[in-house]
C-alpha cells in the first residue's frame, strides 16, 4: 500500500437534505429508468418512485413520489446488486456524499486532468442496487402534486 493510501481519513458518509429531508432505508429509493449519455456532458438520469414512509419530511402523507435524479458530468460510475455490495460500508441513509472517498482519490490520481477537486462522490442506495457516481452536480426533480 502506497504513503498516499495510508494519510487518506477515512471516508465520511453524509445525507443529503431533499425538499422531502433525509432518505431512509432500503424500500426509500425504487428505480424504473436509468439513462446514460456520455455525449451529452456525462449525464447521468434516475427515474422512478420515493416511498413517501421512507422520507423524514412528507407533509402531505404521500405514499409515492415521482422523481428525476440527473448527475452531470459524469466522469465514473458504478452499479452493483444490494445483495453482492453487502449492507455496511458507512452509508448513513439512502443517498449520501462521500467525503474523503479513497475511489474519487484513486481515479484523481489516474486520471487528473478529467477528474479535479469539482468532482463529488455520490452513494445511492435502492432497494436492488447501489450506485456509486463521480461527477460534478446532480438536481433532484419531484413529480408533488398542487
Amino acid at each position: 500500500m502506497s504513503f498516499y493510501k495510508k494519510s487518506l481519513p477515512e471516508p465520511t458518509y453524509k445525507p443529503i437534505q431533499t425538499p422531502l429531508g433525509v432518505l431512509h432505508g432500503r424500500d426509500a429509493v425504487l428505480v424504473e429508468n436509468l439513462f446514460y449519455d456520455p455525449q451529452d456532458g456525462g449525464l447521468l438520469r434516475i427515474t422512478g418512485q420515493l416511498d413517501g414512509a421512507s422520507v423524514t419530511l412528507n407533509p402531505q402523507g404521500l405514499a409515492a413520489i415521482p422523481f428525476t435524479l440527473s448527475f452531470d458530468d459524469v466522469q465514473a460510475f458504478t452499479v452493483t446488486q444490494v445483495d453482492t455490495y453487502g449492507y455496511g460500508g458507512g452509508s448513513v441513509s439512502s443517498f449520501d456524499q462521500v467525503f474523503h472517498s479513497r475511489w474519487r482519490y484513486d481515479l484523481m490520481n489516474r486520471h487528473s486532468t478529467t477528474i479535479t477537486g469539482r468532482h463529488t462522490h455520490y452513494h445511492l442506495r435502492t432497494y436492488d442496487d447501489v450506485f456509486d457516481i463521480l461527477c460534478e452536480s446532480f438536481e433532484l426533480l419531484l413529480d408533488l402534486p398542487d
